[in-house]
């Protein structure tokens, strides 16, 4: 697991355990590394599982972020660019994880993918309303 997500290593974060922008195949090959019940559990009860997020960052084209911290893995994030890919990801939550659509995900909106820092966060709920264009990135996480 280590040296798939090696590349992928948030250099803000020293200790090199949160890892972002990571491409779904590379996430799904982590995934096919652990416990089936970790990759289709709800890790912290509320957010949806680990292979959804894969699945959907897959079908959307979109990335993944998380952390491998003392062996335990964590895909916590999902992030995608385009209003049309918003709207798909946010429908799919709403449709699958329902009380997360509402109140559960955190989310972010990006100018582009090589953004420092989001331009906006609240609710998911609320993300396309408060988007500046249809282009740009939006990122869902759960703590």
């Amino acid at each position: 697991m280590e040296a798939l997500l090696a590349p992928f290593a948030d250099a803000a974060v020293p200790s090199g355990s949160r890892f972002v922008d990571v491409p779904p195949d590379v996430a799904a090959r982590v995934l096919d590394a652990v416990d089936p019940a970790l990759a289709d559990g709800r890790p912290n009860g509320d957010q949806p599982s680990m292979r959804w997020l894969v699945d959907v960052a897959r079908e959307l084209d979109g990335r993944l972020a998380g952390s491998l911290s003392w062996g335990d893995l964590r895909f916590d994030a999902v992030q995608v660019q385009g209003r049309p890919a918003w709207s798909a990801l946010l429908e799919r939550l709403a449709c699958d994880w329902p009380s997360e659509a509402t109140t559960g995900a955190v989310a972010e909106l990006w100018s582009g993918w090589d953004a420092v820092r989001p331009y906006w966060a609240g609710h998911a709920g609320e993300a396309l309303a408060a988007a500046r264009s249809d282009g740009g990135v939006l990122g869902l996480w759960w703590d």
